[in-house]
């Protein structure tokens, strides 16, 4: 015979199932979720609070291979710079990253790795943000879309059913 029961939620249907398989899914699911935020939080609250590192999503393929669309580029202000390092500087307004080439008395020379001639003018050292020394592949498709309204209501769907599979599972520990 088949019981209806009404109310409770999601977290009620599942503990109703009474599918041990189920719950340590649930318990599996809620523990990688809580680590990933951990992870991407502290990560941020670094960045934000670090006054020598920033970090920027990369947009165009002009330094492909080495940086890829949608790669995210954590970027160290140092006293100096040489030939070969991949720089992020401000031009016109944005952020430009593309590897050094020359040092001259009128600035840095930069250039894209898959751009055929240098660009057209030097940067100034005091353009300069600093030099990348790490890349997320992918990454930066996420941290861009968490700028959006949808990304940020995503978000908070998300910490939403972590809280809800959080409270389900210590519930499911207190039986």
């Amino acid at each position: 015979a088949c019981r209806l029961e009404y109310g409770g939620g999601a977290a009620a249907a599942f503990r109703r199932a009474g599918r041990p398989g189920m719950r340590a899914l649930l318990r599996a699911f809620s523990l990688g979720m809580s680590l990933l935020l951990a992870a991407l939080l502290g990560a941020a609250l670094f960045l934000l609070v670090s006054p020598d590192y920033s970090a920027a999503a990369v947009v165009s393929g002009s330094m492909e291979p080495a940086l890829s669309v949608g790669d995210l580029v954590v970027i160290h202000a140092e006293a100096s710079y040489r030939p070969g390092d991949i720089l992020t500087f401000q031009s016109q307004g944005q952020w430009v990253t593309h590897r050094l080439v020359k040092e001259t008395k009128e600035g840095l020379w930069t250039q894209g790795d898959a751009n055929p001639v240098p660009d057209p003018q030097p940067a100034a050292p005091e353009q300069v943000v600093g030099k990348v020394v790490t890349r997320v592949p992918g990454i930066g498709f996420v941290a861009g879309y968490l700028r959006t309204p949808s990304g940020r209501l995503a978000l908070l769907a998300l910490g939403g059913l972590l809280v809800v599979f959080s409270v389900f599972s210590c519930k499911e520990q207190l039986r």
